[in-house]
């Protein structure tokens, strides 16, 4: 969707009168909240992913395949997450006593000044789309770069998946200490 200052403009008014309307955030398809955070905050990504019959992208706008790599990499750390928390106590135990683990797996973030699309990203998924619920709430700012790290253990997670089946279930230790080791030597 390529939109000019003064059509992002309309389209936030129109928005605005939409919420203001006793029909509330969703006025049909169209939920004038979501048309309001995309256009404020640069995501015209989400359109594509939220309201299909929207298409394309702004100058400025993050670019679609980094939204693809940040739901790859939340997938990923969901899946970790979960894993581990299916794990019986022993098995956990075990795995946090393993060379190169500094805790249960859970997602840092992204570093909020040197990987802001990513991390702008991630907010937005969470917080404006209702995607990876089971990170609402958390502070997604590392801190550090993690970027660099998320694409090696991706990798590893892509690989574990590609050899089990990608719904063949949770990952066992072996798989989380493989994914985390990747992870370290990036």
């Amino acid at each position: 969707m390529k939109t000019t200052q003064a059509e992002k403009l309309i389209l936030l008014m129109l928005a605005e009168v939409l919420e203001s309307q006793k029909a509330g955030r969703y006025v049909g398809e169209i939920d004038a909240t979501f048309v309001k955070n995309a256009i404020y905050y640069r995501h015209g990504w989400a359109f594509d992913w939220q309201m299909s019959m929207l298409i394309g992208q702004e100058e400025g706008d993050v670019p679609p395949e980094v939204a693809k790599e940040v739901a790859d990499h939340l997938e990923m750390w969901s899946f970790m997450e979960r894993s581990f928390q299916q794990m019986s106590g022993d098995l956990q135990a075990s795995l946090l006593n393993e060379d190169g683990v500094f805790g249960a797996p859970g997602f840092p973030g992204y570093d909020g000044n040197n990987e802001g699309q990513h991390f702008s990203v991630a907010k937005f998924l969470v917080e404006h789309m209702g995607r990876f619920g089971e990170f609402a709430g958390r502070d997604m700012n590392s801190h550090h770069p993690s970027v660099d790290r998320y694409r090696a253990m991706n990798a590893e997670f892509r690989r574990i998946q590609r050899e089990r089946g990608f719904g063949a279930g949770l990952l066992d230790a072996g798989d989380l200490l493989s994914i985390l080791r990747a992870g370290n030597a990036a």
